[in-house]
């Protein structure tokens, strides 16, 4: 039996980490990475919440937006999540004219999808 292991990607930071051979394939790449993870699960409905409230005050592109980082957070794709709750972020932050940070949050939610290796 050869002793190999395989590359694999952090399912909440997206970073890459040394999966073993051996044993129950592990997730993420650290017990913070895990724990954050957790943390995310149990705010799914806060999320959902969040974005009946914006849809009834008359901004659906937020709720729709919410809605879908609620349904990637209960499949457990939380890179996803946080990338769409990035591009959120970043939405606001150029609605209010700062682009810089606007860009930066859009870059961070590029590397969670995988594109900024």
């Amino acid at each position: 039996m050869v002793n190999e292991t395989r590359p694999e990607q952090c399912a909440f930071c997206a970073k890459s980490f040394v999966r073993q051979p051996m044993g129950r394939p592990r997730r993420f790449c650290s017990p913070a990475c895990r724990q954050a993870a957790y943390r995310l699960r149990t705010s799914a409905d806060l999320v959902a919440a969040r974005a009946e409230t914006w849809g009834r005050l008359g901004r659906p592109k937020v709720a729709e937006g919410l809605r879908r980082e609620a349904s990637l957070i209960v499949s457990g794709e939380y890179a996803a999540a946080r990338a769409e709750g990035l591009d959120l972020l970043a939405h606001d932050w150029e609605a209010l004219g700062d682009r810089k940070t606007a860009a930066e949050l859009r870059a961070e939610a590029e590397h969670l999808r995988g594109g900024g290796h």
